[in-house]
């Protein structure tokens, strides 16, 4: 449970820290920043968990992986330039979505009730977060 709590707390640093970056340095730079940050982290456990991959298949399978981690990560960096944190937040709740389908396919685990409670408690304050906002941003544009 703990290392869920840091894994949220250093997601939720790492979007306050890139939406801030995004007014002085420019996308690469970001994206440079989160790769060395997630190296450093990263390189602690690495003794205890290295095995060298096989030739063939797992090396292109962790090529095609970095590929796409490398594009997904600009794509995230360049909406966090574009847009409020408020109105990506229920993108991200797509994230819920995609772990609990790849949980049951990859391990056959599904979410407990608790588990979807939480869930709809998150998605919940985000939809209304959202629906907040635009109501806010209506008022502004109707006045005078």
């Amino acid at each position: 449970a703990v290392l869920v709590l840091v894994a949220a707390l250093l997601f939720a640093l790492r979007q306050i820290l890139s939406r801030k970056l995004s007014g002085t340095d420019k996308t690469i730079t970001t994206v440079a920043y989160t790769a060395l940050a997630a190296s450093a982290l990263l390189t602690f456990p690495l003794p205890f968990v290295w095995r060298t991959p096989e030739l063939g298949f797992e090396i292109i399978l962790l090529v095609s992986m970095t590929i796409l981690a490398g594009v997904a990560e600009i794509m995230v960096i360049k909406s966090l330039e574009l847009a409020q944190a408020v109105v990506l937040a229920p993108v991200h709740y797509s994230l819920l979505i995609w772990a609990t389908f790849y949980g049951w396919m990859v391990f056959d685990q599904l979410p407990d009730f608790w588990t979807w409670t939480g869930a709809a408690i998150i998605v919940g304050t985000g939809v209304y977060t959202l629906h907040r906002e635009r109501l806010i941003m209506k008022r502004k544009n109707a006045l005078p």
